[in-house]
């Protein structure tokens, strides 16, 4: 599977979120650390990422889980290990759960149903 161009991320976040101010600035600052395996970043480096504190990234992602746009599994504390963020908007591959391909008769080759191929004449 081809790796989708960032911008497609970036404007999947723009067109599908809820989320404003530092919410907004959150999911946007996340699709930089988004990889193949997941995206990975500490609070800190989104701190560090944003120019605000540590304290008001906490309360923008608690806010965003709120909205159900983003879950994420907590890295260690006490190593500085990355927390594990996947973003739960439309338009957005691989992290999300809600945008895998279905399996059927219909979608048997595995095309995102938002998908539908140019008309020939």
């Amino acid at each position: 599977m081809a790796r989708r161009f960032k911008f497609e991320d970036y404007e999947a976040v723009w067109q599908n979120s809820q989320a404003s101010g530092n919410d907004l600035l959150i999911l946007l600052a996340l699709v930089k650390f988004r990889q193949p395996k997941g995206m990975y970043a500490t609070r800190e480096t989104l701190a560090e990422l944003l120019r605000c504190n540590v304290d008001t990234v906490d309360r923008s992602l608690r806010r965003l889980k709120e909205l159900g746009e983003l879950d994420w599994v907590k890295g260690s504390d006490r190593s500085k290990r990355a927390n594990r963020y996947a973003i739960l908007l439309p338009g957005l591959d691989k992290n999300t759960p809600r945008n895998l391909p279905r399996n059927s008769p219909r979608n048997s080759r595995k095309i995102p149903p938002e998908y539908h191929p140019p008309k020939q004449y």
